[in-house]
């Protein structure tokens, strides 16, 4: 059953360079489980070559840091706090950072 969720807001600026960001979620309560994810909701080229890109960048479960790079995390049990990421290249970015934590 879900037991709450966070929706944190957060941007990357590179309209005229590559710029990258990290969003860490509060310390996340005794959980069963955890899905989180980022969701693209604005977005301005300030050039033709332009990106961007938002992601899971890590996660702590049962004491043990995860590095890595995926578009969603659902995991089990233990999982204590998550960090997102977004990188953008003459681009400007606006996402939400989603976590739902079930008990």
């Amino acid at each position: 059953m879900l037991q709450t969720y966070w929706l944190l807001a957060f941007s990357v600026d590179g309209t005229d360079q590559a710029h990258n960001v990290t969003i860490k979620t509060p310390p996340i309560p005794k959980n069963i489980g955890v899905r989180t994810y980022t969701t693209l909701q604005r977005y301005y080229e300030s050039d033709d070559q332009a990106n961007v890109d938002g992601y899971i960048e890590g996660f702590v479960q049962n004491g043990t840091p995860h590095t890595v790079h995926i578009s969603a995390l659902a995991t089990g049990s233990g999982v204590t706090e998550v960090t997102a990421g977004a990188h953008a290249y003459n681009a400007f970015a606006t996402y939400l950072f989603i976590t739902d934590i079930f008990q």
